[in-house]
């Protein structure tokens, strides 16, 4: 069983005013409901926060979506102030110079890491770790061709 630990909402500025990024459970459920919603199509989570970190990695700041930063701050803000509405965030958000995003990605990218579980403690000589990266699961071991179902 893991240890109980605190986690420290991250400050983010949202027009005049300071508020507090924190990714809860239910938080990540409903940014999953909103990010298929305004796509008209499934979207998850993780598959927006690794788009998120990839581009500023990559400092390709024309990819960041306003749409995905928009949806995931506004489910980041709602443990603080449950009548917060994504109208409100979207329209705090810089939308003519897509580098204004990018204290707004990393303040999204720093809440998940603090929601995230620790890593593991380092391995000892000759020790195995498993992959704990939760953006890059494994697709399990292949098992081999699947059978056909005969119709004779």
């Amino acid at each position: 069983m893991s240890e109980p630990r605190v986690v420290d909402p991250v400050p983010i500025t949202l027009g005049d005013r300071v508020r507090h990024l924190l990714f809860t459970r239910a938080a990540v459920r409903q940014s999953e409901i909103e990010l298929s919603r305004a796509w008209g199509q499934e979207r998850t989570f993780f598959s927006a926060i690794l788009r998120l970190a990839q581009h500023l990695a990559q400092g390709d700041v024309a990819a960041l979506s306003i749409t995905d930063i928009g949806i995931l701050a506004w489910q980041g803000l709602l443990h603080e102030d449950p009548s917060l509405s994504y109208a409100e965030v979207e329209a705090t958000l810089p939308y003519m110079t897509p580098g204004d995003l990018v204290p707004y990605a990393i303040a999204i990218m720093q809440a998940w890491q603090a929601a995230s579980p620790p890593p593991p403690p380092a391995a000892s000589q000759g020790e195995v770790v498993p992959d704990t990266n939760p953006l890059d699961a494994s697709i399990g071991v292949p098992s081999g061709p699947m059978t056909a179902l005969s119709s004779a």
